[in-house]
């Protein structure tokens, strides 16, 4: 799914995966079991990242004093409350990621933002570039 730029957690990966066994003694997926369940996930904007416009105006509706900063724990504790389910080392390298002010309470939402767009961006980069080279290739 990431290969094709939908980014969906660990956790919802765990969710997913059962469906799209065969065999639940098994943990491996058949080509014809995920090809169905990819081309509709293909048509549907589920998993897709979100742009930067999106993510800042979210943050933006947390920041009450637009101090261009949130509290840390606050933003914890709306991870864990909210329907998107991380696993605990996911939660974790989010956490660690986030760059913080100097008591270490805060963190800097637009940093952050420039952070995950940079990511996804440099995956989408190299996907396309590991394409490009499979195909030079044949």
């Amino acid at each position: 799914m990431r290969y094709l730029g939908r980014f969906p957690s660990e956790a919802q990966v765990q969710f997913i995966m059962p469906r799209l066994l065969e065999d639940p003694n098994r943990q491996t997926v058949t080509y014809d079991r995920v090809e169905p369940y990819l081309l509709d996930l293909l048509d549907t904007t589920d998993f897709m990242p979100a742009s930067y416009s999106t993510l800042m105006s979210c943050f933006k509706r947390l920041d009450k004093q637009n101090s261009g900063m949130i509290k840390l724990d606050r933003f914890i504790q709306m991870i864990r409350d909210s329907d998107l389910k991380f696993l605990p080392e996911e939660e974790e390298a989010m956490i660690d990621a986030l760059p913080k002010d100097q008591t270490g309470k805060n963190f800097f939402y637009e940093d952050y933002v420039f952070q995950l767009i940079e990511t996804t961006n440099k995956h989408n980069e190299n996907v396309y570039k590991l394409n490009l080279v499979s195909k030079d290739s044949k």
